[in-house]
């Protein structure tokens, strides 16, 4: 998709209240706050009602009384998830965005957190959904972790990114291998910083050795081959971050913000990328969810998992 810069970009932040997800839509202030071609939607489910209040039984008392009690606690839910909202929309206010692109829905829980998200994203057509990665206890984090694993592992059709931390960074590593996949998220990211200011793209790429695809048992000496292997999937891998650079361009980057990099050697795919994420202190890493490369049955998605398990301080856009 060439960037427009009339083009609304619409994006479905979860959010419950806690550090981290406030941190999740500083984010997006710090992001898109000179935007205003974002719309952003806080999305708020609220905890359901225990079960005593709500059906009716012999043992459970007095059902009007109940009923009083189940509304008071509904009136408590609704008045927190109007805090929250109030904050998230000063936090993105303050960042820069209009209060008239800055949204808030809160609905009751129907199926679960992860369901309830993966509808209203579909429902409402959003480009993206930003969900928070921890909570604010272990506990919460587990939950949090769990739920932004399975919003990534089923929603197939809209990018999702996972953020972790409190992340300042403008700057954007990217990935990629020689799939059509790879080229998705490249259209995906020109789409959404298209006319962003002060954004640094690196298009990256990890060329392990042939070790790589030797079992450790194995004792094959390979090093005549390897050079010329290498050099030659180098020159592949350089072909397609052509391509990414002039659909980067398209979308209104100017080249000089547009570095490649290709490392060679690392047997560890996801802890290279994210070493590397770390050492240059990038913000972001933009990924497809799954790409096949032309020489070898090597996924993207394991690649994907790692990161996402493993990341520290990062948003991790993952897409399909």
């Amino acid at each position: 998709m060439k960037g427009d810069r009339f083009m609304d970009k619409k994006i479905l932040v979860a959010t419950d209240g806690s550090i981290h997800s406030e941190r999740s839509i500083a984010y997006i202030g710090h992001l898109f706050g000179k935007d205003s071609g974002v719309r952003a939607t806080l999305f708020y489910i609220l905890p359901p009602l225990p079960p005593v209040l709500t059906e009716k039984g012999e043992g459970y008392g007095d059902w009007q009384v109940l009923s009083q009690k189940a509304q008071q606690l509904m009136d408590i839910h609704r008045r927190k998830a109007r805090s929250v909202m109030d904050k998230g929309r000063a936090i993105l206010m303050k960042a820069g965005l209009g209060e008239e692109v800055i949204n808030t829905q809160i609905v009751e829980k129907k199926i679960g957190l992860a369901r309830d998200i993966i509808f209203e994203a579909e429902k409402g057509n959003y480009d993206a959904v930003v969900v928070g990665r921890r909570g604010l206890s272990k506990l919460e984090s587990a939950i949090m972790g769990s739920i932004s694993t399975k919003v990534v592992q089923a929603l197939q059709t809209r990018p999702v990114w996972v953020i972790d931390g409190k992340i300042t960074s403008n700057k954007i590593l990217l990935p990629m291998d020689t799939s059509d996949a790879s080229l998705k998220a490249v259209d995906h990211l020109g789409f959404m910083i298209d006319g962003l200011p002060g954004i640094e793209i690196t298009l990256y790429h990890v060329l392990p050795g042939l070790g790589f695809f030797s079992a450790e048992e194995e004792e094959v000496d390979l090093s005549d081959v390897e050079d010329l292997w290498m050099e030659k999937e180098a020159e592949e891998i350089y072909a397609v971050f052509g391509q990414a650079k002039k659909m980067l361009q398209d979308a209104g980057l100017p080249e000089k913000q547009v570095k490649c990099k290709i490392k060679k050697g690392p047997t560890n795919v996801a802890r290279e990328i994210l070493r590397e994420a770390q050492r240059r202190d990038f913000g972001t890493i933009v990924m497809a969810r799954r790409g096949l490369s032309k020489t070898r049955e090597f996924f993207m998605g394991s690649v994907s998992s790692k990161i996402l398990a493993s990341a520290e301080n990062l948003a991790v856009w993952i897409v399909s």
